[in-house]
């Protein structure tokens, strides 16, 4: 499945590639569907397509997999040319009531630098082929977090922003949770409500695969289908310490 993932994220990295840069959102968004449509279309695996554009497709008769598809994460910034945008697709084996939890195999490609990282359930995170692992930071004050604040109650994000001394936003949630998964993030909060699954269903499972945590608001278990387009708010620790005090900060 791994090796899709690379071929969805070749396809969609040429389709967009002759606009970056030229402000046009909408163009490509529709052109990375397009080609990662193609692509997985063509693999002859019957599967249920959960993409952020389009929602739901069949693909096939029966389905084998689910496929929880961004194909374009930091639309914006590839619109303007900021080098920080990707594809980010996830499997899992298809089931009723199937949840991220259940999910096997994860990509996550920066389109501008082609540096990819992946994930097997079970079987540790890489990045271009070498395993990563998150930070072993415990002093919060002294860790570097991803933080989006646009929508956000601030008054709720106070306790734990009185503490930071690093704040990055980068407007791409999938290779966020990669930086969390190689230990240049400690930690990523997003309390919005506004965040979708199949932005975070890839990253999510190269995170914990890697070592790290990531949980629902104060902690609570992210259990969240991904047969449809699903919205959440996450809270991510590189350890188990970072994770606690974030979850004790945010009450």
């Amino acid at each position: 499945m791994l090796d899709l993932c690379k071929s969805v994220a070749e396809g969609v990295g040429e389709a967009v590639a002759p606009l970056v840069g030229k402000g046009d959102e909408d163009g490509l968004d529709a052109a990375a569907e397009r080609a990662a449509f193609e692509i997985l279309k063509n693999s002859g695996i019957s599967m249920l397509l959960v993409s952020e554009e389009s929602g739901v497709t069949l693909l096939g008769d029966e389905p084998e997999y689910i496929c929880v598809l961004d194909p374009l994460d930091g639309t914006y910034n590839a619109a303007m040319g900021i080098p920080v945008y990707a594809v980010s697709i996830a499997f899992s084996r298809y089931r009723e009531g199937a949840l991220l939890g259940d999910l096997e195999y994860a990509y996550v490609e920066n389109l501008y630098t082609r540096e990819s990282y992946a994930a097997v359930k079970g079987g540790g995170a890489e990045k271009k082929g070498t395993l990563i692992a998150p930070s072993e930071e415990h002093d919060i004050a002294r860790g570097t977090y991803c933080v989006y604040l646009y929508g956000a109650q601030l008054r709720e994000l106070a306790p734990a922003l009185e503490r930071f001394k690093k704040i990055r936003i980068l407007g791409c949630a999938s290779l966020e949770l990669c930086l969390v998964a190689e230990g240049v993030y400690d930690g990523l909060i997003d309390l919005r409500g506004c965040l979708r699954n199949v932005d975070i269903a890839a990253g999510k499972l190269i995170v914990e695969e890697a070592g790290g945590k990531v949980t629902g608001h104060r902690g609570t278990a992210l259990d969240v289908g991904i047969e449809k387009v699903n919205t959440l708010s996450l809270v991510v620790g590189g350890n188990d310490y970072i994770l606690r005090e974030l979850t004790r900060l945010l009450g």
